[in-house]
């Protein structure tokens, strides 16, 4: 598994890095730990699936933690050619076996791959897939996994085009 870590390093980071690197450790939801994932989320039911004040892809923000645009170009090529397509073949996979708690740690895997490239609408949805699971609610994780693969596959073509142009 790879991950870029970034400082200052919180609990919740922490946290959440163990968690990801251990996928056998389980713990148990606290109300304490629930209310923080909610309030991760936003208020409204509906904002959870408005994703189009979010840019595909951010370029200044990819050049921030890439270093420059070429750099930002290769991350992105490896991102929808290697690490992005077989992500979402496991998260796809974890989903149609009913094991809904690897298909929220491979979207939280996702999304921290999408954060340091730009592509904050895949890091929303994947973002609030993983904590509406996390949060104990159940109810809208169907239409919010079919939201984070959609937002990925199209984010795909997407990136593809800009790389084309460049």
């Amino acid at each position: 598994m790879n991950a870029v870590l970034t400082k200052p390093l919180t609990i919740k980071s922490c946290t959440d890095i163990v968690d990801a690197f251990i996928p056998g450790r389980h713990k148990e939801e606290t109300s304490q730990n629930n209310e923080h994932y909610l309030s991760d989320l936003p208020e409204q039911e509906e904002e959870l699936f408005n994703l189009s004040e979010f840019p595909t892809l951010d370029i200044e923000e990819g050049i921030k933690t890439t270093g420059n645009k070429s750099m930002l170009a290769d991350m992105l090529t490896f991102m929808i050619n290697d690490s992005l397509p077989k992500d979402l073949a496991l998260m796809k996979a974890a989903y149609e076996s009913h094991n809904w708690d690897k298909t929220q740690q491979l979207a939280h895997k996702i999304k921290g791959g999408a954060v340091y490239v730009g592509t904050i609408k895949i890091k929303m949805a994947c973002q609030f897939l993983e904590r509406y699971w996390k949060s104990g609610q159940r109810d809208l994780f169907e239409k919010l996994y079919q939201q984070a693969v959609t937002t990925i596959e199209e984010s795909m073509q997407e990136i593809k085009r800009w790389l084309e142009n460049q």
